[in-house]
């Protein structure tokens, strides 16, 4: 991981948000308990320990462009500008995947599976990054980190209503077969998608 890239900061926000859903799953059982989950207030101490990282990230960049994707670039001082709306929707979006986490892990449990804390963030990743389907949930897609980094550097434009895009990615799990799928993820996932 490196601390001085978004990229960095996503990913600790995402392999915190798993393993506290591995460790200490939330009680959500189908995809209204995890949109209700992510309409909760935030507690004001998950905004605290997310701002540090952003204006991290933000100072260390402050004088870069920075590119999300074919069509999205910014300055980071911009970013800066935006750190409060910004850290906010880190805080939501960590919520957002230890809601989405536990529902895979809770799953997992109660069909009696083992809860591999590599699976549940290769299902919980995918599902939150492609909430309409189209790439496998158990399988390591590329482009998922800088997806969730766009994402949430433009939920504070977007005005979409807490709890829709993980409320849609909830459903997506509770579609899937996570037995069979945890059975492809055992004998080797494949190569990194496109």
């Amino acid at each position: 991981m490196r601390a001085d890239s978004l990229h960095g900061v996503v990913e600790a926000v995402l392999d915190a948000a798993v393993r506290r859903a591995v460790e200490d799953p939330l009680p959500v059982q189908t995809a209204a308990d995890v949109r209700a989950a992510a309409r909760a207030p935030v507690p004001a101490g998950l905004t605290t320990l997310v701002v540090p990282a952003v204006a991290r990230v933000a100072g260390r960049w402050s004088t870069r462009v920075v590119s999300l994707g074919s069509r999205v670039s910014f300055s980071v001082k911009a970013l800066l500008a935006a750190v409060p709306p910004l850290a906010s929707s880190l805080a939501v979006g960590t919520r957002e995947l230890h809601a989405l986490g536990s529902l895979v892990v809770n799953r997992l449990r109660a069909d009696g599976h083992p809860v591999e804390p590599r699976f549940v963030q290769r299902v919980t990743v995918n599902a939150y990054a492609w909430p309409g389907g189209g790439r496998t949930l158990e399988d390591a897609q590329a482009p998922a980190l800088v997806r969730i980094a766009g994402l949430w550097l433009t939920r504070p434009l977007a005005g979409e209503r807490a709890g829709d895009w993980v409320g849609r990615a909830a459903e997506a799990i509770e579609a899937a077969d996570l037995g069979a799928r945890l059975a492809r993820y055992r004998e080797g996932p494949p190569a990194l998608g496109p």
